[in-house]
């Protein structure tokens, strides 16, 4: 939905002060099979991530770049009690209708927090993982394969 709104011209901003861990779907499932082959992680819990939080307002940027997309953009400003209104909202009209919610106040949690993130060292000590992709090359091989899919024009 992100990379969509993005792509029509709708960028949400958030606070700032959001940052959040992000990875992409060929490194974590680099992570889980090293993890998985390697003696030392018996029995461990990891956090796997870029191993830089970044500010989640850039990703719209990014998008906007991995598209192609110079149109004129409106940034939707979604301070935190918006956020949870719509996350309400959204779940009313879920139990009204019958179908499941897109966004819940779950969801609106996740959004609201200003630090999202977490440490991967013990994943590079143990098991010698980093990731490998970075985020502009997440990005724009999401929008590819959105495209591809036709999730995205």
């Amino acid at each position: 939905i992100y990379f969509k709104s993005v792509s029509y011209g709708l960028v949400p901003y958030f606070s700032p002060r959001r940052h959040i861990s992000i990875i992409y779907v060929r490194d974590l499932v680099d992570a889980i099979i090293r993890a998985a082959e390697h003696p030392a992680t018996a029995g461990n819990t990891y956090f796997v991530a870029n191993e830089q939080p970044f500010a989640i307002n850039e990703l719209a940027g990014l998008i906007k770049t991995a598209l192609r997309n110079n149109k004129i953009s409106c940034h939707l400003w979604l301070p935190d009690i918006l956020i949870k209104g719509l996350a309400a909202l959204s779940e009313g009209l879920s139990r009204l209708s019958g179908r499941p919610a897109i966004f819940n106040r779950q969801k609106a949690l996740k959004l609201t927090c200003n630090y999202w993130v977490c440490r991967v060292v013990r994943a590079k000590q143990d098991f010698q993982w980093t990731a490998r992709t970075t985020l502009p090359d997440g990005v724009k091989e999401t929008v590819r394969w959105y495209r591809e899919y036709k999730w995205l024009k």
